[in-house]
């Protein structure tokens, strides 16, 4: 109750004698063309007591009138969901292929195609070099690229976003399904359940506790893993050890044992991407007018050369291999990836693949079998696409997380039915389509089309490219992903964030990726519950007309764990007034002004504080309290709870004590 009249809240509901009565909203209750019985009831005496009035007013609602309301409510529910439905903008917000669609031209077709033959040209050596590194055949690398480039076609917002394999999810697939393509596939067939689940129940917020400095550290421990475990590759070494520390023992334990002729290749292949990444911001061959025709072809030129270089070396070293091995009949002279499955994938369910030993897998199994990957794989692969769709987000859009988190889940979902490995957005890719000048998400159509006719003509070819020029691929490729300049704005802004940062990279990188998450994650949280619990309590002296008092004022919302801060606050207060005869009954007056929320437990701890102090002799008189705050307090204790709207009325109820 507050100590100013109240004449817009809700009034109370008595129940009559004889029909029982429910505390429901009047407007809600009340049938049309019925007469309410409206009693005066005398002011309330604490009320009274304090100087202020107030009108209550007794409505008699008969309880009998529940199941009609009831139905009332339930037919409007379904009446504005039925509504909604059929609205246009529903179908447009779930389906933003329907607003790309609805201005598309000529132009937009144009830029679609170029950007889908690009970005074609660089998710297929990708998808060839991601697949190795989670342990299954090359052709799997290239499955899981063809669904997801058709399935955000439709459902994506995003338009620079482009679903494929990544570095990171083909690491994580290898940690928790192994070599097996029926966990594998499976593990993106139960992501894409939990995303889809997710995105529907409008979850998409959760992701948003896992902070900047976590998901930097996290991303950061995972490119240096998986361009360790390439380190194999490009060395020639067939060793078969795994993890950041283990890797490296084991190669160099055996340097002995590097094949010259794949290092040659691999770090040439390097040097070679490195150099074509850059040769795009160069003007060589230009001339010194950029507007010319000449400029403008060899601009354009060096840009397609250095968006499509992975396609190069992987091209260029698979025709080196080939006439190494074939022409030359030098067959150990580099160590290729050998035969790859040809044609287009079947469609069936992850555990319906057939397996070297022909045995059966249930789901239940491979769920225990995968265990914390379930969780794990669709928060990663979440919260990396969306970083890219917040960063290609225009300024005056927000991203539509719910949507993009059913556009994900289903790509995981359906991808899975062709052997797809769990997927998300990659920013290389994203990059390139970018810069490709993609108008809409009806790019990925085209590249969704390309990627299956090379599963369908050119992967007998895939088996004379050198596993040295993939691990070059994917080292060239994860290295710039290590995200070293967020230390230092860290450190010069609030240093306390290293914590979570170095846990979670070092835990990640000794340890286990989702390890480093997950503690880095909780640290951070713990961080910030222990800053909610600590608020700061601003405690001043006061008068009025000579009369001293107290003023305290928090500066946020108050919840369970800030209880015992703002109990020793108020206690040191009243440890002081009674140290100091002259003080001894000074009021306290508590400032709400700045308390938006608050639980029941803060309240209770509140009230019984305030409660047990009266009994002693000190007053504490409640100032500014929101109105919500006002009912949490009420509810959580059955005695009147007075509150005043501003300071000068509890500076009044002191002059008047």
């Amino acid at each position: 109750m507050s100590g100013s009249p109240l004449s817009d809240r809700k009034p109370n509901v008595e129940e009559p004698p004889g029909e029982p009565t429910e505390d429901v909203n009047l407007l809600q209750t009340v049938p049309e063309g019925k007469c309410l019985e409206i009693i005066p009831k005398p002011d309330d005496e604490a009320s009274s007591s304090s100087g202020m009035q107030r009108d209550h007013t007794v409505i008699r609602v008969p309880h009998r009138k529940r199941s009609s309301l009831t139905r009332k409510r339930t037919k409007r529910f379904l009446d504005q969901g039925c509504r909604r439905v059929s609205s246009k903008a529903f179908w447009f917000q779930k389906l933003p292929c329907l607003e790309f669609a609805r201005n598309y031209d000529l132009s937009c077709l144009v830029g679609d195609m170029v950007a889908g033959v690009t970005v074609a040209l660089t998710v297929i050596p990708q998808g060839i070099g991601y697949a190795p590194l989670a342990g299954l055949p090359l052709q799997y690398g290239l499955y899981a690229a063809i669904v997801p480039a058709f399935v955000y076609a439709v459902l994506g917002t995003c338009k620079e976003s482009n679903i494929g394999p990544t570095a990171v999810n083909a690491l994580m697939s290898f940690n928790y399904a192994g070599n097996s393509v029926v966990h594998a596939v499976a593990l993106a067939f139960f992501s894409g359940i939990i995303e889809i689940l997710a995105g529907c129940f409008k979850l998409g917020f959760l992701v948003h506790f896992i902070s900047s400095p976590v998901i930097s550290a996290f991303t950061s421990a995972v490119s240096i893993q998986v361009a360790t475990s390439q380190v194999k590759g490009l060395l020639g070494l067939q060793i078969s050890s795994r993890g950041f520390i283990n890797t490296w023992i084991g190669v160099f334990q055996n340097m002995d044992r590097v094949r010259p002729c794949d290092a040659a290749l691999g770090f040439t292949c390097i040097g070679i991407l490195l150099f074509l990444r850059k040769v795009k911001d160069t003007h060589w061959c230009e001339g010194p007018d950029p507007e010319t025709i000449r400029a403008r072809f060899f601009a354009k030129f060096k840009w397609m050369i250095s968006i499509s270089r992975n396609c190069v070396i992987v091209i260029l070293s698979a025709v080196i291999a080939y006439v190494l091995t074939e022409v030359y009949e030098m067959k150990d002279v580099l160590i290729l990836t050998g035969e790859v499955v040809p044609g287009l994938p079947s469609i069936q369910l992850p555990w319906q693949i057939p397996t070297q030993n022909q045995t059966i897998v249930t789901p239940a199994e491979l769920v225990s079998d995968l265990g914390i990957g379930i969780i794990m794989v669709p928060i990663v692969s979440f919260l990396q696409h969306l970083a890219i769709a917040k960063f290609y987000a225009s300024g005056n859009k927000a991203v539509d997380a719910s949507q993009e988190m059913v556009a994900l889940g289903v790509s995981q979902f359906l991808g899975s039915f062709v052997g797809s490995l769990p997927v998300t957005s990659a920013f290389s890719r994203s990059a390139v389509n970018s810069s490709s000048g993609v108008r809409t998400t009806f790019g990925g159509i085209l590249t969704g089309i390309i990627v299956l006719m090379t599963c369908s003509f050119l992967t007998p070819h895939f088996g004379y490219i050198p596993k040295s020029a993939l691990s070059a691929v994917i080292i060239s490729a994860v290295i710039f992903i290590v995200d070293i300049e967020i230390l230092l704005p860290i450190w010069r802004s609030k240093k306390i964030d290293l914590v979570p940062f170095c846990l979670t990279f070092f835990l990640g990188l000794f340890v286990r990726v989702e390890v480093g998450m997950i503690v880095g994650t909780l640290v951070h949280l713990s961080m910030l519950i222990f800053t909610a619990s600590r608020p700061k309590v601003t405690v001043k002296e006061g008068q009025i007309d000579n009369i001293p008092y107290i003023l305290v004022t928090p500066d946020r919302g108050l919840f369970f764990p800030s209880v015992d801060e703002i109990r020793t606050k108020i206690l040191e207060i009243v440890q002081n007034n009674q140290s100091n005869e002259t003080h001894l009954l000074t009021p306290i007056i508590m400032d709400m002004s700045q308390v938006r929320e608050m639980d029941y437990t803060a309240a209770s701890g509140i009230r019984g504080l305030t409660k047990s102090l009266k009994k002693s002799g000190q007053h504490v008189y409640f100032c500014c309290v929101d109105e919500s705050i006002e009912e949490i307090l009420q509810g959580v204790d059955s005695s009147l709870f007075l509150a005043y709207v501003n300071l000068q009325d509890a500076e009044q109820k002191i002059r008047g004590s």
